[in-house]
This record gives structure tokens, sequence and C-alpha cells, in this order.
């Protein structure tokens, strides 16, 4: 954390994302990705067993959309 506070002493600005929105980017002001965590664990379930009833062995892919949280960084 202490880079960050130091990138904020620069003159010139310096953008910085990061990932999985933990408790201290809120806190440092760090603008981060949040993963829908229930939701990919909702849909995971739900493929699972769709792959357990119908016995097909086919690989599944979907994608969800995760947010962006902009804040001071």
């Amino acid at each position: 954390y202490g880079g960050i506070n130091a990138l904020r002493e620069l003159e010139s600005p310096v953008n910085i994302i990061g990932f999985d929105d933990t408790v201290p980017s809120k806190y440092l002001g760090l603008t981060t990705i949040r993963q829908p965590a229930y939701q990919l664990g909702l849909e995971g379930a739900r493929q699972i067993m769709s792959l357990i009833i119908s016995g097909d062995n086919k690989v599944l892919s979907k994608c969800i959309q995760p947010e962006l949280i902009v804040r001071s960084t």
C-alpha cells in the first residue's frame, strides 16, 4: 500500500486498477474490477447439474459481466 501512496505524490498521474474489489481497495480509493462471485457460483452449479442430468460431456462456456468500480485511481 506504500506504493500507491508514493504514486500519489508524483507530479504525473499514474492510473492503477485492482481486481476483486477487496476491502483495502475501498480505503485506498483504488478503482477495481468486481467479480459477481455469487452469480459465478450459481451458474457453475446450474451447469454442473445440467451435465449430470443430461449425461452430456460437452464443454460449456458462459461469460458473466464483471463490474468496474471507479474510485480515485
